[in-house]
């Protein structure tokens, strides 16, 4: 990513719109009075790519009077031209990528939403890093060198993994572990299914059926089931003579008791009849009895509401006339008050010009007293020179005065204290007519109420007396309804009928009876052939048992297969996905990336430190091991001295510049070459001042050796720096918004 322009407006100090052209300059230096806005200027390329902003909130983005910041870059990146631009306000914000195309009718392509949470992902994807990545490399910033170094070893590794795209194996693991978990679930499940099925051949292997008949094998079975159906033929051919004339009697036995039944059921049903007819009747009685008593009750509330209408409007017309009466009074009570109030305030208008006159006074009787004392004094008036006498008479009319104003003032007091209390006697007959008032006015309201409701109640006392009326004449038609129904007879059991129906049940039993014991012969014969039913029953039960089990055993064996062959497959993807779990865990493939990545970003960042001149190298390191034993995943940063490592906190600033320094560039090589997004940008914002002369040199020879690959931009206010940069940007802010121009030596 090479940068071709940047343009901002509204950005922080630069109010108007300024566009700086930077297609083609490798080494720059940003040059400017303190303020002028050179910071600003890399500040904004930090804000258009990453959307980040020096500053506590939004207000220290936009400038002073401006609605929105917004900043624009161009850039090149793989043969491309791209335009990003940023803005921002106080309720908005929006990004606006765009690529070249000499097809569109603007000569740009749209790539992305212009929503931040869309546009920012793509946007980082698309230069191939995010702002963490483009900190610890090419984008460098006040006091900002040791963005990577002065890291802790675990983000250190996190940068390195973001940077190099090993987030992904993270999700592969987690999908991978995802995937072993579900498998060993499915492996589980099907273990349970083909434990079921070998379980149930098992118990059909040596399910036993009918003990008695279990010995036998299938020829055996047939034999007896034979035996037993000849056997069974005999039997029935025996009990087949005279078997209607015992079925006969039973049949005539059960129809006398039915009969016997049927006359019992009926009475019983007239009896419950008879009651409730009854029942009914009462309750009949009952409801119209309590109909009545509630429309009496309704008749007489009604009609004792009635007798106090002339009472309520009585009270109402004694009411309005007490309101009358005290609206009336209430105007002259009030204009009582604002009399009295008006005299209070005069007579402390009189109090205030008598204490003010008699204060003047006393200032020209200290003056006059001078002189009548024997001391040269002067007229109050005019200035002039008093002689004792005349001071003395003077003096003796102005204590007059003073006398006269003291009672004045006094009989001024006095009279607003009694225009006082009358003014709290009137306002007490104030309060006092406004609450009877309220009074009045709430009784006149209960009044109109109680006389409306009244009203109402006579009103509806011919309708009262007509419901009344009715609740009586059906209170009469349901007692005479009841008298009818009690004159009516309980039903009556017929008791020759019913006796004649027992003496039929009686006689047919005996009969039944007579033929059971005159057929015992015929009982054991049944029974023995029940015995030989229930022994063709067992014999066809354990043959169907036999015919089912072989059926069902036959038909487990082609899922008992396929349960297997599942079972064998899910068992080899498990061991497949604990390969890739192991595999894609930080100690395995991205350590293994990260282990060549270091490699080749030690070579690198030796390479630069040998160039910068400096007597040490570095020795990046992607493991540690512990006093355990274990290694830890950690990326390690030590300085190689020809005494041996030492940490890197240790060394000095220049020292740390250098080291910074060196990692910086190579990592942004080892990530343009890796991740196929060369980063051909380095932007370095102040830093030269802990470098001492010697080194400084150095440094200005590597970037110039860099500016062929890299575009160099850099602040500094040291004068030999500005001098050994080909190309500045000089940057003023005479005008109250910062310029920047572009000047080639």
């Amino acid at each position: 990513m090479r940068l071709k322009s940047i343009t901002l407006e509204g950005f922080q100090s630069y109010q108007d719109q300024e566009t700086i052209q930077l297609d083609g300059l490798d080494l720059v230096a940003v040059i400017g009075p303190n303020g002028a806005g050179k910071t600003t200027l890399l500040n904004g390329i930090e804000f258009a790519l990453f959307g980040k902003y020096r500053g506590d909130g939004i207000n220290t983005v936009i400038s002073r009077g401006a609605k929105q910041a917004s900043v624009t870059v161009e850039f090149g990146l793989n043969g491309d031209t791209y335009s990003v631009r940023r803005v921002k306000a106080s309720n908005r914000h929006e990004v606006y990528i765009n690529v070249a195309d000499d097809e569109a009718e603007d000569g740009w392509k749209v790539l992305s939403e212009k929503n931040p949470k869309m546009a920012d992902p793509f946007l980082a994807d698309l230069i191939g890093m995010d702002y963490q990545t483009a900190r610890t490399t090419w984008l460098i910033g006040q006091n900002d060198f040791g963005a990577f170094c002065e890291l802790q070893p675990a983000p250190r590794r996190e940068v390195l993994t973001n940077a190099f795209g090993l987030n992904r194996y993270a999700d592969l693991a987690k999908q991978a572990e995802a995937n072993l978990h579900q498998v060993e679930q499915d492996r589980a499940e099907a273990q349970i299914k083909l434990d079921q099925v070998l379980a149930r051949k098992e118990r059909l292997e040596t399910e036993v059926g009918d003990e008695e008949l279990h010995p036998l094998n299938d020829e055996e079975l047939a034999a007896e089931e034979n035996s037993a159906e000849e056997e069974n033929e005999k039997v029935t051919a025996e009990l087949a003579v005279d078997l209607g004339d015992v079925d006969s009697l039973k049949d005539r036995h059960a129809r006398a008791q039915q009969n016997l039944q049927e006359v019992i059921s009926a009475h019983e049903r007239d009896v419950q009849r008879h009651n409730d007819d009854r029942r009914r009747a009462d309750q009949a009685v009952s409801d119209a009895e309590e109909a009545t008593r509630k429309a009496t009750e309704a008749r007489d509330q009604a009609a004792t509401a009635a007798w106090g209408v002339d009472d309520a409007a009585e009270r109402l017309e004694a009411a309005n006339a007490r309101i009358a009466n005290l609206e009336d009074g209430l105007p002259s009570l009030r204009e009582q008050v604002m009399e009295h109030g008006n005299t209070i305030s005069a007579c402390a208008a009189r109090m205030e010009a008598a204490v003010a006159q008699a204060r003047e006074i006393k200032e020209r009787i200290a003056t006059l007293q001078r002189t009548a004392h024997g001391h040269e004094g002067e007229c109050f008036a005019c200035g002039q020179a008093l002689s004792e006498q005349r001071a003395h008479d003077m003096l003796t009319r102005l204590q007059e005065e003073s006398a006269g104003l003291k009672r004045e003032h006094d009989a001024a007091q006095d009279e607003r204290s009694s225009a006082q209390d009358r003014k709290t006697g009137a306002e007490d007959e104030v309060r006092q007519s406004e609450t009877a008032l309220k009074t009045a006015q709430q009784e006149a309201r209960k009044a109109e109420q109680e006389h409306l409701e009244a009203t109402k109640a006579t009103e509806s006392l011919p309708g009262l007396e007509e419901t009344l009326k009715q609740a009586r004449e059906r209170q009469e038609s349901a007692r005479a309804e009841a008298d009818k129904v009690k004159q009516v007879a309980e039903p009556v059991l017929d008791e020759k009928r019913l006796n004649e129906l027992r003496g039929e049940v009686n006689e047919a039993e005996e009969k039944v009876q007579a033929a059971k014991n005159a057929s015992g012969n015929r009982q054991q014969l049944r029974t023995h052939r029940d015995n030989i039913r229930n022994r063709q029953k067992r014999i066809w039960a354990e043959q169907q048992r036999r015919e089912r089990v072989a059926k069902e055993l036959e038909s487990l064996v082609k899922p008992q297969n396929e349960l297997q062959a599942d079972y064998d497959a899910l068992d080899t993807d498990a061991l497949t996905y604990k390969t890739l779990v192991t595999a894609f865990r930080p100690a395995g493939i991205p350590a293994m990336i990260l282990a060549g990545v270091v490699e080749e970003l030690n070579d690198d960042a030796n390479d630069i430190l040998a160039d910068l001149g400096g007597q040490f190298g570095v020795n990046v390191t992607t493991q540690r091991e512990k006093a355990t034993g274990d290694v830890d995943e950690k990326v390690m940063i030590y300085v190689t001295t020809p005494e041996g490592e030492i940490d890197y906190s240790t060394l000095s600033g220049s020292e740390r510049f250098r080291c910074a320094l060196a990692i910086r560039i190579a990592l942004a090589r080892c990530i343009a070459r890796r991740t196929g997004t060369p980063i051909e940008t380095i932007v370095m914002d102040e830093g030269w001042g802990s470098l001492d002369e010697e080194f400084r040199k150095a440094v200005q020879d590597v970037l110039a050796e860099l500016s062929a690959d890299f575009s160099v931009y850099t602040v500094s206010h040291i004068e030999e720096i500005k001098a050994s940069f080909p190309t500045v940007i000089e940057v003023d802010k005479e005008m109250g918004t910062s310029r920047a121009v572009v000047r080639s030596r």
